[in-house]
């Protein structure tokens, strides 16, 4: 199952949708039930927030991380 997560200060959901869209269309195109699951949180690179998507990468067995760059 993948993992979408991304955030910032602007909005995110509209892109992880997109993307998750993207994702679920080319596991269909190779043959594989799409299990994609959508997250947002307030800020990537505020530690509380990861917290909240702790239990998500926990149940996924792969985590696309998306983020405004700002903490790079």
């Amino acid at each position: 199952m993948w993992d979408v997560c991304d955030r910032v200060s602007g909005g995110g959901e509209r892109e992880v949708s997109i993307i998750s869209s993207a994702l679920r269309m080319a596991s269909r195109l190779a043959g594989k039930p799409p299990q994609v699951e959508e997250l947002t949180i307030e800020r990537q690179c505020d530690n509380v927030f990861l917290e909240q998507a702790a239990e998500a990468i926990e149940r996924n067995d792969a985590v696309l991380s998306l983020g405004c760059g700002a903490g790079v």
